[in-house]
């Protein structure tokens, strides 16, 4: 919801531009709203999908995306720009409705060690009838794993070995040769 909001705001602005500054806005707003989207979605399928489906859904994903971009392009060859960013409204006014029938991740809310939402969410994404005990403890395992991984202190890093790669990747773009 934190990206559809701006993305409707941001064609509004597009599509009633009167100046320079409202294109300006409404692009901006629409990097934001796309760029959230562009993180979270993937990483939101990654963490509901079956391991043996996960890469395919995955490229579901990024195809769709593209099929997106080809469809507004067509589009755009019939239909005034202005009527486009009206038009570029309808997926994200879907997209808000539609986010409260979709459940919360089960990895999320086994991190968040919410363990009975957390096997609620996953019967529901796998089916009422699929036995999820062994993905159920698969998830757990991983879970409990990623929490036991130490936190790399800032005194570990401040050995010698480790000074001049985190001096040359701290350095702004500009001072290195391409």
């Amino acid at each position: 919801m934190i990206a559809a909001i701006p993305n409707i705001i941001g064609w509004l602005a597009i599509s009633f531009a009167k100046d320079t500054s409202f294109l300006y806005m409404g692009r901006l707003l629409e990097g934001f709203g796309v760029g959230v989207i562009s993180y979270t979605v993937p990483v939101y399928i990654a963490e509901i999908s079956p391991q043996n489906m996960r890469g395919a859904l995955g490229s579901v994903n990024q195809l769709s995306v593209t099929i997106g971009i080809v469809l507004a392009y067509i589009l755009g060859m019939f239909v005034p720009w202005r009527m486009l960013a009206v038009i570029g409204i309808l997926p994200c006014t879907i997209l808000i409705p539609g986010l409260f029938f979709i459940p919360e991740s089960p990895r999320w809310l086994a991190k968040m060690n919410k363990m009975e939402d957390f096997e609620t969410s996953l019967q529901v994404l796998r089916g009422f009838e699929t036995d999820i005990t062994s993905e159920v403890n698969d998830i757990k395992r991983a879970v409990t794993s990623a929490n036991k991984r130490a936190a790399i202190r800032f005194q570990e890093l401040n050995q010698k070995k480790f000074r001049m790669p985190l001096i040359v990747t701290s350095l702004p773009c500009r001072f290195l040769p391409l």
